[in-house]
């Protein structure tokens, strides 16, 4: 009978990639708002601190569902580690 072992990382692919694509998007939003800032485009910078935002909502709640998921895994480890 082979043994299961548990992952290195308690996260799901998803979180992963919420996180992972949530990051680019941050580099990608503060370097092109910094640009609207350069140029003078005040909409520019104005919707790409709304990206901002929510990619930092998106990427809060990824870390807080690993968080939750690796404290359901610590609560119900069966002491096989």
């Amino acid at each position: 009978m082979t043994r299961r072992e548990k992952p290195a990382v308690p996260a799901t692919p998803l979180d992963v990639v919420h996180i992972r694509l949530g990051s680019f998007f941050l580099f990608f939003a503060i370097a092109v708002g910094a640009l609207g800032i350069v140029a003078s485009v005040p909409w520019l910078t104005a919707a790409m601190a709304v990206v901002a935002l929510i990619t930092i909502i998106d990427i809060v709640l990824a870390m807080r569902r690993q968080r939750a998921r690796e404290a359901e895994g610590e609560e119900g480890s069966d002491g096989l580690e």
